[in-house]
């Protein structure tokens, strides 16, 4: 992929960003009794709003995640992390062993916007330098589906080298799920189908840690 495909492909994204953003807007003004244009306080209250939306579907796809875990796993329990812990999710042994071992995830959450299931996430390089994440987990919301991703740590690390660090010390991934092919695009089409819905991960991780 060239210079010019690679800023198509961020152009697109936030296309897509402000497509969901005028798509809440439209709705919620449809069903709210109209009113004389006021201050800017509407519009930072429709902002709150978005942003609240954003948290609570996010927030239901980390619980698919935890659920998913703890269903598979009779051994594990996935419980939802915190910034003390520095991971989203945290997968425990459930036993109360103290050389139980724990794993730390990092959770990033998109939803497409196109026909097919499609989603931009971005990754920070210093969670990619930190030596207790064990794993990230991408899950783009489709309809009413989750498509989920699942990197180790080590593997993403190796998996970044092909791409191109953004201002912000963050890189981008923008997932693809097509019949027959399940791709990551946003610096060259690379096949990330060994990474797709790869539940077994967790216990692969949890033998080897």
């Amino acid at each position: 992929m060239n210079n010019y495909e690679s800023v198509l492909l961020e152009v697109l994204g936030r296309v897509q960003k402000l497509e969901s953003r005028v798509e809440f807007l439209e709705r919620n003004q449809a069903i709210q009794v109209p009113v004389a244009p006021s201050n800017a306080t509407n519009a930072e209250e429709q902002e709150d709003e978005q942003d609240e939306e954003n948290r609570i579907t996010r927030s239901a796809a980390r619980q698919f995640v935890m659920d998913k875990v703890n269903k598979t796993y009779g051994f594990l329990e996935a419980i939802k992390g915190n910034r003390a812990a520095g991971a989203d999710i945290i997968i425990k042994g459930k036993s109360g062993n103290v050389q139980d071992k724990n794993l730390k995830a990092k959770f990033y959450y998109s939803k497409s916007h196109l026909d097919f299931p499609s989603g931009w996430h971005t990754v920070k390089d210093g969670d990619l330098k930190r030596d207790d994440i064990d794993l990230h987990i991408f899950v783009v919301m489709f309809n009413t589906e989750y498509h989920t991703f699942m990197f180790t740590q080590d593997h993403l690390r190796q998996f970044v080298e092909h791409k191109r660090l953004g201002s912000h010390n963050q890189y981008y991934f923008y997932f693809h799920v097509l019949p027959n092919k399940i791709t990551e695009e946003r610096d060259g089409e690379r096949d990330v189908s060994a990474n797709y819905e790869q539940w077994i991960i967790f216990g692969e991780i949890i033998k080897n840690k």
